[in-house]
């Protein structure tokens, strides 16, 4: 997901890319197990800082981690 959205940032620079990217990222956690706090802040993405204080929010999920049977680690490479 990093790598995606970093992408996005080349080509439409860190504003547009954020705006664009919280479908992407929001896409990328459904069905995953996540809680559904983790949304509000998505969807107010605004910058890069923003997206990696999600990610930390994501790694930092132990309740789904246990849920789906994988380590937070996993769960990072899968997204």
């Amino acid at each position: 997901i990093r790598e995606h959205l970093s992408g996005m940032v080349d080509l439409y620079g860190e504003q547009q890319a954020m705006v664009d990217g919280r479908k992407i990222v929001l896409a990328y956690m459904r069905g995953r197990g996540y809680h559904r706090a983790l949304k509000n802040p998505i969807c107010k993405m605004v910058n890069w800082s923003d997206f990696e204080r999600i990610l930390a929010s994501i790694s930092a999920d132990r309740d789904a981690d246990e849920r789906l049977g994988i380590s937070a680690d996993a769960t990072l490479q899968d997204i």
